[in-house]
């Protein structure tokens, strides 16, 4: 149920979202930290949207129209620097921005190495936040195409992930 309740509430948001926006897309499993994060990049003047896993977020109709990501390293199943990972394996250059709970120097200097716009530790501020949204938002212009990026070996590899567990 909370499954379908989830995918219900994707589907809506993404709907919501007109195909001409810069979109921000915000994966995190806690509900709490999307919710507010979503609500924060639209009081600006964003088009966001949010997934509660790396998963929904790759099977969503919105991979290839998102301009930035905010994306949490600790999650169920795929986890933040997994993605990070995948997308840059399938040339998927979206600015990324990670959020997290935990604060392992390594784990801040791998997703920076590869190429992460910032690695913010919660509870961060709103400014940090739409700071590192701005700089994402920069890199993001004219570096995406007008047709979406390569999403079927993103799903693909989202598709292998969920046969090994």
């Amino acid at each position: 149920m909370l499954a379908l309740q989830r995918q219900d509430q994707t589907s809506r948001a993404e709907a919501n979202v007109s195909t001409n926006e810069v979109l921000i897309s915000v994966v995190d499993d806690d509900p709490s930290v999307v919710e507010g994060v979503v609500s924060l990049m639209e009081s600006v003047g964003h088009a966001a949207v949010g997934f509660r896993s790396a998963e929904d977020f790759l099977s969503s109709s919105q991979l290839g129209r998102t301009a930035c990501l905010i994306l949490d390293v600790c999650m169920p199943g795929m986890g933040g620097l997994e993605l990070q990972r995948r997308m840059t394996a399938a040339a998927d250059r979206t600015p990324i921005i990670f959020i997290t709970a935990h604060g392992e120097g390594n784990v801040s200097a791998e997703a920076l190495r590869r190429g992460a716009v910032a690695f913010l530790r919660k509870p961060f501020s709103q400014e940090s936040l739409l700071e590192a949204v701005r700089s994402a938002l920069a890199k993001s212009v004219g570096s995406r195409p007008a047709q979406p990026k390569l999403p079927s070996a993103l799903q693909s590899a989202s598709e292998k992930h969920n046969i090994e567990r």
